[in-house]
């Protein structure tokens, strides 16, 4: 049973990593018109949630939610666009919006189970 514990807070971590990876890689070498100071807030707000799923912190479900206030509205942003004016859907975004809220109820579990 351990090992099924486990495995969310696996998949959430390489979700983390390659966000903020993503993120990195959009810096040095741009793939969107996003703009360098919004890869930045990714990389910083991701890298938080990363902290906060890897170290259990004093306050850790705060830090994740300050966190992830930005990569959240950001991608339900875009998903909510894409999908009214374009009639299409966004991965990307919806698994991002989704993986964000996972962590979130990752987090708020661990802490009443502690």
């Amino acid at each position: 049973m351990k090992y099924v514990n486990a495995l969310p807070k696996i998949l959430l971590v390489l979700f983390f990593i390659t966000a903020v990876a993503v993120h990195v890689i959009g810096l040095i070498k741009p793939f969107s018109p996003e703009t360098p100071l919004s890869h930045i807030v990714h990389v910083v707000s991701y890298s938080l949630c990363l902290l906060t799923i890897l170290k259990r912190i004093n306050f850790g479900i705060i830090v994740y939610a300050i966190g992830s206030i930005y990569p959240y509205f950001i991608h339900a942003q875009c998903t909510y666009i894409q999908y009214t004016e374009l009639n299409k859907l966004n991965a990307i975004c919806i698994y991002t919006v989704i993986m964000l809220t996972a962590g979130f109820i990752f987090l708020w579990n661990e802490k009443r189970a502690a």
